[in-house]
C-alpha cells in the first residue's frame, strides 16, 4: 500500500513537473528561437532597456546590502538560540516578512507617515528600504547557520591568542564569506526581478518593462520579445544558482553537530530582540494598513462585494500550493534528488514573474491544427482562457516551496530511524512514504500554507495570463490601487496579510513538533 501511494504521488508530481516548468520552458525557447530567427534584433535589448538593466542593478545592489545590514541582529538572535527547534517562535517570527506581500508594507509605510515624510523620499530609495525590510530574514538565517557551524569554533579559538576584535576580522569573517556570499547572491538574484515594490513606488525597473511587453505583444510574439529582453536577467539567475550551489558549505562534522550551552541559554533575550526587529521592519507597516478608523466598514463592504473573487483566490492558491508541495515530492523521493528539478523549480522562482506567464502562454495556446477536432481545440480554449493555466502557473511559479518541503521531509528523519527501518526491510519509495512523509506531514502541509500565501501575492503571472475569471486577489489590490480608492485597498490589503497568519502558525507548529519530537 506504501508503495502504490508512492507512485501515484511521484508520477502525478513528475506530471506537474512537466507541466508546469518543463513544456511552458521549451515553449518559450522555442517560440523566441523561431521569432529571432526572422528578427535577429529582437533578441538584443535596446539602449533604453540596457539603462534599465543598470538602474535595476543599482537598487538591486543597494537593498541587498542594506538587507545585509539588517540581518546581523536578527542573526545573533536566532544564532542565540542555536536551532529554530528550541525555540518556535523565533523561528516562525523570522518567516513573517517573507510572508507578507511586499507591495502591502510599502502601502503600509505611507498610510503610517501620513503619505508626505516617505513619499519625499527617492522613490528608488523607497524600494530599496522595502526591498532590504522585507529580505533581511534570507541572509540571517544563512548567517546564523555559519556561525553555529562554523563561526563559533573559530572564534573560541581565535580570542585564546588575539583580541575579540582580531579575532572576528581575521578569523570568523574569513570563515563566513561563502555564507555572505550565497546572501549575497540569492538576494540580489530576487530583487532584480522583483516587479510589485517597483509598481507601488512609481519606478519603472526592467520588470516593469517586461510586463508592459508581455501585455502589449501578440500571442505569436510574446516568446521572442519577452525572453529577448529578460534573457540577461535568466542568465545572471543561472549563474546565481550556480555560484550559490559552489558555494555552500558542506556540513562539518567536526563542528556542525556540537552543543553550545550558550547558546541555548539566552531564548528570552533572542525572543525579544526578534519580536524587535520584525516589530519595526514588518509590524509597523502593518499598523498603518490596519489602523484606518473605517476599516471594519470597509471590510465587511469588501467582502459582500467581491465575496467570489475571494473565495476563487483562496481556492486556487491552496490548490496551486498542494500542486507545488506534490511536484517537491516526486523530485526529492530519490536518494540523491533531481538536478534538473532543483534548477527548474529555483529558476521559475527566481526570473521575473512575466517570464513565467508568458512561458504559459506560449506552451498552452491551442495550435492551428486543433481546429481539425473541434472538441479538442474547444477544450483547449477553455483551458487557455481559464482557471487551470493560472492554477499551473502559480504552482511553477512556487513549485521551489516545494521542493524545499519535500527535501525537508526525506531528510527530517534520524538517520538512526531510517537504518532501523532498512533492517525491517523498508527500502526506497517504501521507506520514503512510511518513513518521511508519513512522519514528516506537518513539513509538508507548511509548505502547501507557505506555497498557497506567496501565491496570494503574486502579480506578475496572474497579470500576464490575464484570464477572466476568476479575477484573483493580487489583481484586485492593483486595480484598488491605480483608482486611488484607499478604503478597498485597505481592506484587500488585510486580507493578503491574514493570508500569511496559517503559514506562520504552521511553520510554528512544525518547530514545536520537531522539539518535542527531540530531532532538535
Amino acid at each position: 500500500m506504501a508503495r502504490a501511494l508512492g507512485i501515484v504521488v511521484v508520477a502525478a508530481g513528475t506530471i506537474g513537473f512537466v507541466g508546469a516548468i518543463v513544456i511552458p520552458g521549451i515553449a518559450l525557447a522555442v517560440g523566441a528561437g523561431t521569432g529571432a530567427c526572422a528578427d535577429g534584433a529582437a533578441i538584443w535589448p535596446s539602449a533604453r532597456q540596457w539603462g534599465l538593466y543598470g538602474r535595476t542593478v543599482g537598487m538591486a545592489v543597494c537593498g541587498t546590502a542594506l538587507a545585509m545590514v539588517l540581518a546581523l541582529p536578527g542573526a545573533w538572535a536566532i544564532a542565540r538560540v542555536r536551532r529554530f527547534s528550541h525555540a518556535p517562535l523565533v523561528g516562525a517570527l523570522a518567516f513573517v516578512p517573507l510572508l507578507m506581500p511586499p507591495m502591502i508594507v510599502v502601502f503600509g509605510w505611507q498610510r503610517l507617515l501620513g503619505g508626505y515624510w516617505f513619499r519625499d523620499l527617492s522613490p528608488m530609495a523607497r524600494c530599496v528600504w522595502v526591498w532590504a525590510s522585507w529580505g533581511w530574514p534570507i541572509p540571517a538565517m544563512i548567517l546564523a547557520a555559519g556561525w553555529m557551524r562554523v563561526g563559533r569554533s573559530v572564534c573560541e579559538a581565535a580570542v585564546l591568542v588575539t583580541t575579540p576584535g582580531n579575532a572576528f576580522l581575521r578569523a570568523v569573517a574569513p570563515s563566513l564569506r561563502r555564507h555572505v556570499m550565497v546572501s549575497a547572491v540569492i538576494l540580489l538574484v530576487w530583487f532584480v526581478g522583483e516587479y510589485s515594490v517597483p509598481h507601488a513606488n512609481g519606478v519603472f525597473v526592467m520588470a516593469s518593462e517586461l510586463m508592459d511587453t508581455a501585455g502589449q505583444s501578440a500571442a505569436g510574439e510574446m516568446a521572442v520579445r519577452v525572453l529577448g529582453l529578460s534573457w540577461p536577467l535568466i542568465v545572471v539567475t543561472v549563474a546565481g544558482i550556480v555560484v550559490a550551489s559552489k558555494c555552500w558549505p558542506a556540513p562539518d562534522g567536526a563542528s556542525g553537530g556540537m552543543v553550545y550551552s550558550e547558546a541555548t541559554s539566552r531564548r528570552g533575550k533572542a525572543l525579544v530582540l526578534m519580536i524587535v526587529i520584525v516589530g519595526v521592519t514588518c509590524g509597523l507597516p502593518l499598523t498603518g494598513v490596519a489602523g484606518r478608523r473605517a476599516l471594519i466598514g470597509d471590510l465587511a463592504e469588501t467582502v459582500t462585494t467581491y465575496w467570489p473573487e475571494l473565495l476563487g483566490s483562496v481556492g486556487l492558491c491552496t490548490a496551486s500550493g498542494v500542486l507545488a508541495v506534490i511536484m517537491g515530492m516526486a523530485l526529492t523521493a530519490g536518494v540523491r534528488p533531481a538536478r534538473i528539478g532543483l534548477v527548474g523549480t529555483f529558476l521559475f522562482g527566481v526570473v521575473p514573474g512575466a517570464v513565467v506567464g508568458s512561458a504559459m502562454l506560449s506552451a498552452y495556446r491551442p495550435a492551428e491544427w486543433m481546429n481539425a477536432f473541434p472538441r479538442a481545440a474547444e477544450a483547449s480554449w477553455w483551458f487557455y482562457g481559464h482557471w487551470p493555466i493560472v492554477l499551473i502557473g502559480l504552482a511553477g511559479r512556487f513549485a521551489w516551496v516545494g521542493w524545499l518541503a519535500g527535501w525537508m521531509a526525506t531528510r527530517g528523519v534520524p538517520r538512526a530511524h531510517q537504518e532501523q527501518s532498512s533492517l525491517d526491510g523498508a527500502a526506497g519509495l517504501t521507506q520514503t512514504v512510511t518513513m518521511c512523509w508519513r512522519h514528516q506531514w506537518p513539513v509538508l502541509v507548511c509548505g502547501v500554507a507557505v506555497a498557497s500565501a506567496m501565491a496570494m501575492s503574486e502579480f506578475a503571472v496572474v497579470g500576464v495570463v490575464g484570464v477572466p475569471s476568476p479575477t484573483m486577489l493580487a489583481m484586485l489590490v492593483i486595480e484598488k490601487f491605480h483608482r486611488f480608492e484607499y478604503g478597498m485597498l485597505a481592506a484587500l490589503s488585510v486580507c493578503l496579510m491574514v493570508s500569511a497568519v496559517p503559514g506562520t502558525v504552521l511553520v510554528w507548529a512544525v518547530l514545536r513538533r520537531r522539539e518535542w519530537a527531540g530531532y532538535g
